[in-house]
């Protein structure tokens, strides 16, 4: 389902999720949904925070943004409405690469976030709601100074490499080419254990024969 809403730049919200009518597009929004923000062949895509419109203050068919991030990424709001679509996470392309200045968060904390919360990215500052269920609540604040590929969005995949730079250093996260390696000796691990369990089998298997073997020969003797 598609809406057609207005465009709300607004100075204090969080710019990993947009705020919008939590029945507005057919059903009932839960805080993290995807959604592709569009104009002409230009989509940007976020995370929800969605307002329950049943109520007298209600926010209709308004989407509010980041106001930075609306400047950058989408059409200004006097250009008129903006199409917004719910899609599967998994449209967002999954990025090779980011490189982040974690300012005064912890690279290896900040890693951790974004790859748990398969956090959508933006070029320039984020500002990323790290509100959930368990009570954890804030705004943790970086700036993306790199994507690849280089889409207005780009999402933060298991296989992403995240390098951080500015005061905490460099760091990287595995490189996809570093976890296959990994998966790929546990795997030859595990055949290596299957093998020596069927040895150990087999082992055992012959033992019992030789045992029945020598019960028979016994009691051969001792009719004898």
């Amino acid at each position: 389902m598609t809406l057609y809403a207005t465009l709300v730049p607004t100075a204090d919200r969080p710019t990993s999720h947009v705020r919008l009518g939590r029945t507005q597009l057919g059903g009932r929004l839960q805080k993290g949904d995807a959604v592709a923000l569009r104009a002409d062949d230009h989509s940007v895509f976020f995370r929800v925070d969605p307002v329950d419109d049943q109520l007298a203050n209600g926010i209709d068919d308004e989407v509010h943004v980041a106001e930075p991030l609306a400047e950058r990424l989408l059409p200004p709001p006097e250009a008129g409405e903006i199409r917004v679509e719910t899609v599967s996470p998994g449209v967002v392309p999954e990025a090779d690469r980011v490189v982040v200045d974690p300012g005064s968060n912890d690279p290896t904390d900040l890693a951790s976030l974004l790859r748990d919360r398969e956090a959508f990215l933006h070029r320039g500052t984020e500002r990323y709601d790290i509100e959930s269920r368990a009570g954890e609540t804030g705004v943790v604040e970086f700036t993306v100074t790199e994507t690849e590929p280089e889409d207005p969005t780009v999402r933060v995949g298991r296989r992403t490499r995240i390098e951080f730079t500015g005061d905490a250093g460099e760091t990287a996260s595995p490189t996809p080419a570093t976890v296959e390696a990994v998966l790929e000796e546990a795997d030859a691990v595990e055949r290596r254990l299957d093998e020596i369990q069927t040895a150990v089998d087999d082992l055992r298997g012959t033992v019992e024969r030789l045992r029945s073997r020598v019960d028979e020969e016994t009691e051969a003797d001792d009719e004898a």
